[in-house]
């Protein structure tokens, strides 16, 4: 599920941000990706969630800073 989480993540924020894909790594800063900030990475978290059907809180989305973080949470969320 880990990769799939990843891909999740990878393929919303490409959509949300419209960055290349090739910039989402998983050590990449979510606040370095082109075009990101607090209302897109809020609109990336409420799709995934509605996608998914998972749901995020904000104390579980604290200290997120990274892809893979954001893909780790989402990952346990769908466990």
């Amino acid at each position: 599920m880990a990769s799939d989480a990843f891909a999740a993540v990878r393929d919303k924020l490409v959509t949300v941000l419209g960055v290349e894909p090739d910039l989402v790594e998983p050590h990449t800063l979510l606040r370095s990706l082109p075009r990101s900030d607090s209302l897109h990475l809020v609109e990336v978290v409420v799709q995934l969630e509605q996608d998914l059907n998972i749901e995020l809180t904000e104390d579980e989305l604290v200290g997120v800073d990274r892809v893979q973080d954001l893909a780790d949470l989402v990952g346990r969320a769908c466990a």
